[in-house]
């Protein structure tokens, strides 16, 4: 609502390129402001949320760099879903220019490496008190830890203004979507863990009606009307679905669960299971969803948190 009360500007809600979307604010100008002679300012980014972040044992951290001034957030043990909310000022002179960003995995001895990078532009509009607030891919850098992940794109929430005043509106009023998503998993979870045996066979259906070639990896000859009478198939879909549930259970707190996934991870890998399969699994277990939550309460947003 603060930031809604600006004057003499364009509210402008679009999205554009991202499933969370993206705002931007622009003031508008005039050719007096364009001729005022820059000078040096504060410029401040809120480095908001991480998403999509490599599951490793190092703790996380971000740093800003222009020119020769570097800023660094707190560096948090949340290494997957991690949430700074923290505002980093940078002195500004001249725009456009551009802010690097780098996110950081930082390890027990505090050795450092490069988990992804991004860039803020810095633009004429901002300079007139414009803001913005997007989340940017990162990209893996050449050398450093984000290609030995294995080419991972993560994605990194930032906000920025000229503004003290409209920086922190946005970051009082930051309402992370990854923990939206995640009670809204955990809701619609709890919707259907009762009947975990049944969705458990319809994930099967689903995982080979995506991709019926896994049927010989789990030793399944017969039709969809067998599957129920596959006592081994039945069992493992309700061990499957369980784990899925130990994994909403503990979303709030992901670190708990990467022993579990550690073993999980290891022990298919050594079954020859492939990163392509995952693929298979997810599509299949968003059909499941769907199956069982039914049209009144599957919705795009659900698909999104999921």
């Amino acid at each position: 609502a603060g930031v809604k009360k600006l004057q003499g500007g364009v509210f402008d809600h679009k999205r554009r390129g991202s499933s969370m979307g993206l705002f931007q604010y622009t003031q508008n100008s005039s050719a007096s402001d364009q001729s005022k002679k820059q000078e040096e300012r504060d410029f401040f980014v809120l480095i908001g949320e991480a998403s999509s972040l490599p599951n490793t044992t190092r703790n996380v951290c971000v740093v800003l760099s222009l020119g020769d001034q570097e800023a660094r957030s707190k560096v948090l043990s949340e290494t997957i879903f991690p949430l700074w909310n923290q505002v980093l000022p940078m002195r500004v002179a001249h725009v456009p220019c551009v802010i690097k960003i780098a996110v950081l995995g930082v390890d027990k001895d505090g050795n450092e490496s490069i988990l992804g990078h991004t860039e803020l532009p810095v633009s004429d509009e901002r300079h007139r008190g414009a803001f913005t607030d997007s989340w940017r891919p990162l990209v893996p850098d050449d050398d450093g830890g984000g290609k030995e992940e294995g080419g991972w794109h993560g994605s990194l929430r930032i906000a920025a203004s000229f503004e003290a005043e409209t920086i922190d509106v946005l970051r009082k009023g930051l309402s992370p979507k990854v923990q939206q998503h995640q009670s809204l998993a955990q809701e619609t979870w709890f919707q259907i863990e009762n009947d975990v045996e049944e969705v458990g066979i319809q994930f099967f259906r689903n995982v080979f009606a995506v991709d019926e070639t896994l049927k010989e990896k789990f030793h399944f000859t017969g039709t969809d009307e067998d599957l129920c009478q596959h006592t081994a198939l039945r069992n493992h879909g309700t061990m499957v679905l369980r784990t899925v549930g130990r994994a909403v259970a503990g979303l709030n707190e992901i670190s708990s669960l990467n022993d579990l996934y550690a073993g999980l991870s290891t022990q298919h890998a050594g079954m020859g299971v492939q990163s392509e399969h995952l693929e298979v699994f997810l599509q299949a277990l968003l059909w499941t969803l769907e199956d069982f939550l039914g049209p009144a309460r599957w919705s795009e947003e659900v698909e999104q948190a999921w």
